[in-house]
């Protein structure tokens, strides 16, 4: 049987910390389930909210989700260990695949400019231990 995972639990877990670590330059956060095909937003700042609607803002994780090619297994013989996220940095955000289990994970994005990136492999690092 496999363990039942709560990813909106853990969705607010990182809320909590991102919010302290990224201030006013986060955008969303959102979880997603593969095998339930849910996708979900624990929190969307009000401009992005305004920009996307509910709608769109599923759309975004969803294509998240696919580029970065999920699920995805890492060899256990990789030498540069297992892939802790997926980062595709654009024009106008930075978005992040943190998805420590088969099907389920968490996405954030924050804006590309944002003092906070400069410190992106501790958050991610942070972002991993509370989901596992």
């Amino acid at each position: 049987m496999s363990e039942v995972i709560d990813v909106e639990a853990k969705a607010e877990s990182v809320l909590d910390y991102l919010r302290r670590r990224v201030g006013d330059d986060l955008r969303v956060i959102a979880y997603y389930d593969l095998e339930t095909e849910r996708f979900d937003s624990a929190f969307v700042r009000d401009d992005i909210r305004l920009e996307y609607g509910p709608e769109g803002l599923r759309e975004f994780a969803r294509e998240v989700v696919d580029l970065a090619g999920a699920p995805r297994q890492t060899p256990d013989d990789f030498p540069l260990g297992d892939n802790l996220a997926d980062i595709g940095w654009y024009e106008d955000g930075v978005a992040v695949l943190v998805s420590p289990w088969e099907n389920r994970g968490i996405i954030f994005s924050m804006e590309p400019d944002a003092a906070a990136l400069a410190e992106l492999g501790e958050i991610i690092s942070s972002v991993d231990a509370r989901l596992s």
